[in-house]
């Protein structure tokens, strides 16, 4: 016996919901080309291939040790990409590929729910990046069709047809509206990003503020990739004293008084 190598002991009429939901989060890697690396979403689609195409042959499941170091190589890649686990970018890559490893581990009912409830989350993870009506009516229609693959999985009425459990679970979430509604007039609005209180760090607005000392932007001369070059017409000069006479006056530009006087120059013209 091959200890770690199970095949999974799902009922075979669960295997169509674990197709449904396979399919419902790849449409959702699918719509963050774009807002997360490349090799991302297409690992995460390869992985939820892979997991279809072993429960439809019935090969045995990865083993525990394959998945754990795929799980590591997952949150090493997007620290390695990110420099960081937190925002929203690092944040739902990391969650994306952590649910397409966690495909391979469906083995019970409760393997299985714990997919759905991922998919839940990987779908209002997509407003993180865009809030546009066509993705909200995609996302509305996710909702549905996971409440059904749920419905269907609780109630173990498998040969019900799908379209009775999508009518039920459109009925569900149409009675869920009023307490939405309740929710987002009443529920406080919380300043900051989505993604937790912490902006994401890699992301920035190009352009200067009308008030700039050098201090204030120490952190970008830690990187030691180029920053920018300049060419300088006229003779070039060797002495170290006459190169550090521009640098002198960087101390005067950083006073209050500097940026003041400018601010009134500016208001002046």
């Amino acid at each position: 016996m091959n200890k770690g190598r199970r095949h999974t002991d799902l009922a075979a009429p669960l295997h169509t919901a674990l197709y449904g939901l396979l399919g419902s989060q790849i449409l959702i890697a699918a719509l963050l080309f774009g807002a997360l690396p490349i090799w991302v979403p297409v690992s995460a689609i390869l992985m939820f291939l892979t997991c279809g195409l072993i429960l439809y042959r019935g090969w045995p499941l990865p083993a525990s040790i394959f998945l754990v170091g795929l799980g590591l190589s997952a949150m090493l890649g997007v620290w390695l990409w990110f420099h960081t686990l937190n925002g929203a970018s690092a944040g739902v890559s990391l969650l994306l590929l952590i649910a397409a490893i966690k495909t391979f581990e469906t083995r019970t009912t409760r393997d299985l729910m714990v997919v759905a409830l991922s998919a839940y989350l990987l779908t209002t993870s997509l407003f993180l990046f865009d809030q546009s009506i066509p993705r909200s009516a995609f996302a509305l229609l996710n909702l549905i069709w996971l409440t059904a693959i749920l419905q269907q999985m609780q109630t173990r009425q498998i040969s019900l047809p799908l379209r009775r459990h999508l009518g039920s679970a459109s009925g569900r979430i149409a009675f869920a509206l009023p307490l939405m509604l309740i929710l987002f007039v009443l529920f406080p609005r919380i300043e900051g990003p989505l993604w937790g209180r912490v902006p994401d760090r890699h992301k920035a607005v190009t352009g200067l503020s009308d008030h700039m000392s050098p201090g204030d932007i120490s952190q970008l001369v830690r990187s030691r990739a180029i920053a920018f070059r300049a060419h300088i017409q006229g003779p070039r000069r060797h002495r170290a004293s006459d190169i550090g006479e521009p640098m002198s006056s960087i101390d005067s530009m950083a006073s209050p008084g500097f940026l003041r006087q400018n601010s009134h120059r500016r208001r002046q013209n």
